[in-house]
Order: structure tokens, then C-alpha cells, then sequence
């Protein structure tokens, strides 16, 4: 489901495209963008430019996205220039990750969309050393209205169901993960944010 382990499951990519989608984006920053696995699965149309630090990464992710080099605390973007971001897995690492999300608004535009996970204290935060932080659906919600978002939704991801992979279940997997995630608080994986950028 999230970059730890490569690259998410078809359900969770699913929902971020029908996330972005249904608020009407087309041109999305991908930040932190790794090997490029949000454009790779891309519908047709619609633009991604991933921004990572790791030049490495990015050789890779051209293959399926326009790429920059660059850091979130100073995206080389005007402001207003995108419909939707991404941050997935990314602002764990950064030590400043008000002013990350900062950046983020002053790039979308108004009624743009931002998408963000990170890691919680239960499940996912212990696996990198470069890991800064975590947060729980509280704290990640906070930092977002700081940064003078309007959250739509937060909440826990699930880490699935053993075994459910290989009986090609994924995305029954996904749904009771999150379900037994919010509802029964077993199996917390990540936190998962969709966030608005008010007009102003």
C-alpha cells in the first residue's frame, strides 16, 4: 500500500486517480515522486510532474512522469500551478514538514487537492531510519489546517488481510482493512488525508 514496500496496490492507486479525478484535476504534482508509480498508472489527458531529491530515483520515474530535481520546501513552481498534489510518504522525512505543506498550498490552485499519507506510530514508522516523525488522523489533520487547508477526509488505512493477495482479493482486502483500521482499530497501517485548498 505505500512505498515502503514499492509500489502501492492497484485499489489504493485506484482511489487516488478517483480522488483527482473527481475534483477535477489535470495537472498533478507528484512530490517525492520515487520511481514514478502515480504517473505510470495515469488515464490519458492528464499531466504529472514528480519532484524528488534523489536524482537516482528520477531517472526512473521519467519512464512515466515529467520529472524535476528539487526539494518541497522550495518547490521551483510559480504559485497556483497545479490541480492536485501528492504527497505520499514524504512528510515524515522532512524536518520542517509545516513549511512542506506551505509550499504545497501556495502551488495549487484554489479548490485544488491535496492527497497525502505518511506512516503512524503502529505500523510503518520504524521501518526507514530516515524517518523524522509519524502522525495519527489528529496531528495529521492539524498540520494541514496550519498550512491553511480545509480537510475532507482523514483517516486510517488498514494493512489488508494475509493471504488475500495471492487469492487475487486485493480490493476486498483493502475495504475490511480500513474498515478494521477505523472502525475495530485492528491492523492500523497508515494515515490517509484529502485536503482542499479554499478560494480565496
Amino acid at each position: 500500500m505505500s512505498r515502503l514496500g514499492g509500489e502501492p496496490s492497484k485499489p489504493h492507486v485506484k482511489t487516488i486517480w478517483q480522488l483527482f479525478l473527481k475534483h477535477g484535476c489535470r495537472r498533478i504534482l507528484d512530490v517525492g515522486c520515487g520511481y514514478g508509480w502515480l504517473g505510470k498508472h495515469k488515464p490519458e489527458g492528464l499531466e504529472v510532474i514528480g519532484i524528488d531529491i534523489e536524482k537516482r530515483k528520477l531517472e526512473l520515474a521519467e519512464k512515466h512522469e515529467a520529472v524535476v530535481i528539487g526539494d518541497v520546501c522550495h518547490l521551483p513552481f510559480k504559485d497556483s500551478s497545479f490541480d492536485g498534489v501528492l504527497a505520499s510518504h514524504v512528510l515524515e522525512h522532512i524536518p520542517d514538514d509545516l513549511r512542506a505543506m506551505k509550499e504545497i498550498f501556495r502551488v495549487l490552485r484554489g479548490e485544488g487537492i491535496l492527497i497525502a499519507e505518511a506512516p503512524t506510530p503502529w505500523w510503518g514508522a520504524k521501518a526507514d531510519p530516515t524517518h523524522l516523525r509519524s502522525y495519527v488522523v489528529e496531528s495529521f489533520s492539524e498540520l494541514a489546517n496550519k498550512a491553511g487547508f480545509h480537510v475532507l477526509q482523514c483517516y486510517l488505512l488498514g494493512r489488508g488481510i494475509p493471504g488475500f493477495g495471492k487469492l487475487k482479493l486485493d480490493s476486498l482486502s483493502y475495504r475490511i482493512g480500513i474498515f478494521l483500521a477505523n472502525r475495530l482499530h485492528l491492523l492500523k497501517g497508515y494515515v490517509f488525508m484529502v485536503c482542499l485548498k479554499p478560494q480565496k
